[in-house]
């Protein structure tokens, strides 16, 4: 499958960015984290005549689930990009959230929506990516499961919803043809914290989600977060919002996002700096 790839860049809506090969792109939605830690990014790909969220990473390629398999893409797939969007609860076959974020559709027009769950293994975890239809399906390796009943699904913001679902309708036709890919706007999801705290530091203010971030906004957090915590917390203490010690208070305070963290800095050699210092 060949799609034109002349995906417009902007800062707020969601959009799908056409990728040759497996190399995902520095701004890419991190929807989940694998097994061994490494940030699970969000995909879809034409198969048979479905168009298939899933979950992808340099490693697997993209990944999508049909039928009982899994199957894995290594190009002519598109990763999702942008900002607002959000996370809501869902279990087993619950009615679907009217805010829910179409990622394609089913061989019988039906949407498909992007989904994510967490998943233990004795001591290691997993926040698994993949396609709600129905029900959760996510694959593991060569197999297609649906053995996670509480998962999450993707919203975007109510206001934007008919237009982008007539965009949804003409630009995935639009794909089933091999042509452009869809591009969704809303409105700026809601934060937890201020901006001038989330300058400072990455997904601690969203106890729920701390991978809800795109990779963009990670680089930017973080090395602000590095370079300027002292004087930024500074700044927004004169304003009487929080202080430099609230600040360390909320990144030390879960080790385990904390963790998180420090894997996604080892991402490339600038974020491999960011986390020298950030380990300091």
């Amino acid at each position: 499958m060949t799609i034109e790839d002349n995906t417009k860049r902007v800062n707020c809506s969601l959009q799908w960015e056409s990728i040759t090969g497996t190399k995902i792109p520095e701004n890419a939605i991190i929807g989940g984290f694998d097994i061994d830690s490494k940030p699970l990014y969000i995909c879809r790909h034409k198969q048979d005549q479905d168009i298939i969220p899933g979950k992808a990473n340099e490693n697997i390629g993209c990944v999508v689930t049909k039928g009982g398999k899994a199957y894995s893409i290594k190009s002519g797939y598109e990763v999702l990009q942008g900002h607002d969007y959000d996370w809501v609860e869902r279990h087993g076959g619950d009615v679907v959230p009217d805010r829910a974020f179409v990622a394609g559709h089913n061989s019988n027009s039906n949407p498909i929506f992007v989904g994510k769950c967490d998943l233990h293994f004795g001591p290691n975890e997993t926040q698994v990516v993949g396609k709600v239809d129905h029900k959760f399906y996510y694959g593991w390796g060569d197999v297609e499961r649906s053995d996670c009943l509480n998962h999450m699904i993707m919203t975007s913001d109510m206001s934007s919803q008919n237009t982008s679902n007539a965009s949804n309708r003409d630009e995935l036709a639009e794909m089933d043809n091999d042509s452009d890919a869809m591009t969704e706007g809303s409105e700026r999801r809601k934060r937890v914290f201020g901006k001038e705290l989330r300058c400072m530091m990455y997904g601690f203010g969203d106890d729920h989600n701390p991978f809800t971030e795109s990779v963009d906004m990670l680089e930017d957090l973080v090395i602000q977060f590095v370079a300027d915590i002292s004087l930024k917390a500074q700044e927004v203490g004169k304003n009487g919002k929080i202080s430099v010690e609230d600040v360390l208070h909320c990144v030390k305070r879960d080790e385990r996002k904390y963790s998180r963290v420090r894997d996604l800095l080892s991402m490339n050699e600038e974020l491999k700096k960011a986390r020298k210092a950030f380990d300091e």
